[in-house]
């Protein structure tokens, strides 16, 4: 089946970047709990590229009460974990990563963005392995900013500060049009995936958190009927835009009024 218009620009400027490098420490007993035998309860955060989901992601992490959140069934990342399991067998390498990465509390998260939960069917993943108890859809409300963001990182190759630039970003309008266009798109996919389950969702804003981290994961505790955090909340991933974010976004507002 052909890909959508917009879905094909994105693909492309995919392509385009440096190949795909995701760091050792995603892999490694850096986000490990004690092992685990039973079966977790799952919850899963929907995403956007450069929506704040892998802050969102470590700062849940940090509680120790709600897993390790990270994009488990990524085409890279799944491949990954098939080598380090040794095995293509979906219920043994899921089975695998949920007893090293659920939380005592007996949760499990796996953070996803619109076309990696598509994954699911392509991996042939049983479904009542990612049986889904709570959904954290999370967005951004300056949507230019995340396309400015999108951009940088698809030419850049560092989607966070674990990764190290593979190239300078060149200043290009229409890949921040084409990303702007994918995020507004995913978005609708996500919102129509939301409204056809009955599974608990909260709905939050990248903007609303940044500043109010411990309200925000005190909420986010109490939602899922856990303890509040009795130690200060420590994140190692930190914020990456720079002034060349800003630049681009004024650029492209100007350019834009310009069409």
């Amino acid at each position: 089946m052909d890909l959508p218009e917009w879905r094909r620009k994105i693909r492309d400027l995919y392509l385009a970047g440096p190949p795909e490098v995701i760091p050792d420490r995603f892999f490694d007993n850096t986000y490990d709990f004690p092992r685990v035998t039973i079966r977790p309860s799952v919850y899963l955060i929907a995403a956007t590229p450069r929506s704040g989901s892998h802050y969102l992601g470590h700062l849940l992490f940090a509680t120790k009460q709600l897993g390790a959140p990270l994009e488990y069934i990524s085409l890279y990342g799944y491949r990954r974990w098939q080598q380090i399991v040794g095995s293509e067998d979906p219920v043994t390498v899921l089975s695998e990563i949920m007893a090293r990465r659920t939380s005592p509390s007996g949760w499990f998260g796996v953070k996803t963005h619109w076309s990696q939960l598509l994954n699911i069917g392509r991996f042939e993943i049983p479904r009542e392995m990612l049986d889904f108890r709570r959904i954290i859809w999370i967005r951004r409300c300056d949507k230019i900013a995340q396309a400015v963001s999108f951009a940088i990182a698809m030419q850049t190759g560092a989607w966070t500060n674990f990764h190290e630039a593979m190239r300078e970003p060149i200043y290009d309008y229409q890949a921040i049009a084409d990303c702007a266009d994918a995020i507004k798109h995913t978005e609708f996919e996500w919102a129509q995936f939301i409204r056809r389950t009955s599974v608990p969702h909260l709905s939050l804003f990248y903007e609303d958190i940044r500043g109010k981290e411990v309200e925000t994961v005190t909420h986010i505790l109490d939602w899922f009927g856990l303890p509040p955090m009795d130690v200060p909340i420590s994140v190692s991933l930190q914020k990456q835009a720079t002034e060349i974010n800003a630049e681009w976004k004024d650029r492209f507002l100007h350019d834009m009024r310009q069409q």
